[in-house]
């Protein structure tokens, strides 16, 4: 489809939908996408054989797009983002030739293609390291995704325990197993209005195989049972409740997006904590969001995404449009000032979800990487589209 962007240049929009094929080799643990692929298409096939993938926090999420920009997905901390268990991938650059790129082969090309793909050619099929989420993983069909349990604790607060919250996360993330994806959801009770605060650690470690899960688990229960909450359990979950778990959020196609991901430093500064707070009492819409995501990790390989043992924020200003310009410009003003509001503690932002492009902004890309990562990626750029047939920089 040819059309022209809002910063009035002409492009094409390559569909890849129908390039979504999974194919597992459960001996090597290893699974062949394409990008048109979904996570729900992937896990459910990964699952089969108790294995899996840090993939889409939400299963509608294309696996393509996920990944060419990091992938910050289900298990991170522990297995690496969605890029550092891409172990190759066919691409189509520039030149019309499909190649295939791994840590030995063209290898400049797998670094800068992990967490900056879209640069660089149509990725067509991605080669994926997968990890058990069993004790016992299979080399035939047997799990499937309410088969597999899994550890978790999960807890819904009102707005007077934001603070203790976001306190006891800040002490407790940072040394809390690897195993463990922690993080805090700010939401909004549709049916009163008032300003929730959702936590859930869940485990990467297949179930109930981790003493160091158990006892880091059992002391966020013994904390949130000495605070006020509105909903708090650390029975199990299954696999099906952490794909599916942010599903809902998503569900409605008739919506307005406007949304900002940025890294934080570890640790969580109180005083962030408390911007965070004031600036969700202030939200517009029922139908927001905002996402603070364990990211203290250290990475396994090197890629293009960067910022590891930093923390995410994914900023989601949702609403129902109905033609009125007043609610649009409310909605996105909100975000814009929540984002002006955290820039002291803002080290980069998330390609993958990041505000529209300003005309003629040429830092939109640029603050998405560090000076290394975006001298390798300009000088990457050069070699294998020197023409820029492929999105500039």
């Amino acid at each position: 489809m040819a059309a022209v962007d809002n910063n009035q240049q002409d492009f094409v929009l390559v569909d890849l939908s129908k390039l979504n094929k999974v194919t597992i080799n459960p001996k090597a643990r290893v699974a062949i996408v394409e990008p048109g692929a979904t996570g729900l298409e992937l896990y459910t096939e990964t699952i089969k054989y108790g294995l899996t993938f840090p993939g889409p926090h939400t299963a509608r999420v294309t696996v393509g797009g996920f990944l060419l920009q990091g992938g910050m997905g289900i298990g991170s901390r522990l297995y690496g983002a969605g890029v550092d268990n891409v172990i190759g991938f066919d691409i189509i650059t520039s030149s019309g030739r499909t190649i295939y790129a791994n840590a030995y082969a063209n290898r400049d090309l797998f670094f800068a293609v992990r967490g900056g793909g879209q640069f660089f050619g149509v990725v067509t099929k991605f080669h994926l390291k997968l990890s058990p989420i069993v004790e016992n993983p299979t080399l035939v069909p047997t799990y499937n995704e309410k088969s597999v349990p899994i550890d978790q604790v999960f807890a819904i607060f009102d707005r007077p325990q934001a603070y203790d919250l976001l306190s006891f996360y800040g002490e407790f993330d940072p040394v809390a197993p690897k195993a463990l994806e922690n993080k805090v959801v700010f939401v909004v009770d549709s049916a009163t209005n008032n300003k929730q605060y959702l936590f859930a650690s869940v485990s990467a470690a297949p179930f109930n195989t981790s003493s160091a899960v158990t006892s880091a688990q059992s002391n966020i229960t013994k904390w949130y049972q000495s605070i006020p909450t509105n909903f708090a359990t650390s029975e199990p979950s299954n696999f099906a409740g952490v794909i599916h778990g942010s599903d809902a959020s998503w569900a409605d196609n008739d919506l307005a997006y406007y949304a900002e991901d940025v890294w934080f430093p570890v640790p969580l500064d109180p005083r962030l904590q408390q911007v965070l707070i004031e600036q969700w009492d202030k939200v517009p819409s029922a139908l927001s969001s905002m996402a603070l995501n364990t990211g203290t990790w250290d990475a396994p390989t090197r890629s293009a995404l960067g910022y590891d043992r930093s923390y995410s924020l994914c900023v989601y200003s949702v609403w129902k449009r109905n033609g009125d310009a007043e609610l649009d410009a409310k909605n996105k003003a909100w975000l814009d000032e929540t984002m002006e509001a955290i820039k002291p503690w803002t080290l980069g932002y998330y390609a993958n979800e990041l505000r529209p492009k300003k005309l003629q902004d040429s830092n939109y890309w640029r603050k998405c990487y560090n000076d290394s990562t975006y001298k390798t990626l300009r000088a990457t750029k050069d070699l294998w589209d020197p023409a820029h047939m492929f999105k500039s920089l």
